[in-house]
């Protein structure tokens, strides 16, 4: 058995190797779609006021933005305060992962320099960076927030 599927690799090395090309392609094709559909989605909180750049976030007083941020935070949940901060939380860290996982997909594409083999997005992944600051000022709201009930 063993003496068989090496002849047939052999016969065949050429056939194996341009399957493992192509499907490596396709798997490559695949994560670059689904991260286009992914980073065009509207619901991640890091399109959310994605018509404001950071530094304009910056600008607005963090007490103004609190505000809004709770009441976005209570639009999309819909459950008592508390709830809807670890709701947050959790999302947040799950799409802070997600856009690491990307951004590291898009920056080794680009060291293989194939990035116009795939089907890539560039604009969408080139603004995983300023995606990922938005997080961490969220983050930085947040704890605000929950600092400012803790006093009050």
């Amino acid at each position: 058995m063993k003496s068989f599927i090496m002849d047939n690799c052999k016969a065949y090395k050429w056939h194996i190797a341009g399957a493992i090309a192509l499907g490596s392609y396709g798997l490559l094709c695949y994560y670059a779609i689904k991260g286009n559909r992914y980073l065009k989605r509207d619901d991640l909180w890091s399109s959310w006021r994605k018509d404001l750049a950071i530094n304009d976030l910056l600008m607005i007083s963090q007490q103004k933005f609190a505000q809004d941020l709770s009441q976005e935070i209570y639009r999309r949940y819909n459950v008592d305060f508390t709830n809807s901060l670890v709701l947050l939380i959790k999302a947040l860290e799950q799409e802070e992962n997600d856009l690491k996982w990307y951004q590291s997909f898009y920056a080794w594409i680009n060291s293989l320099h194939i990035q116009r083999l795939v089907f890539i997005d560039k604009a969408l992944y080139e603004q995983i960076a300023q995606r990922l600051q938005k997080i961490a000022y969220y983050k930085g709201c947040i704890e605000y927030m929950v600092e400012k009930l803790r006093y009050c």
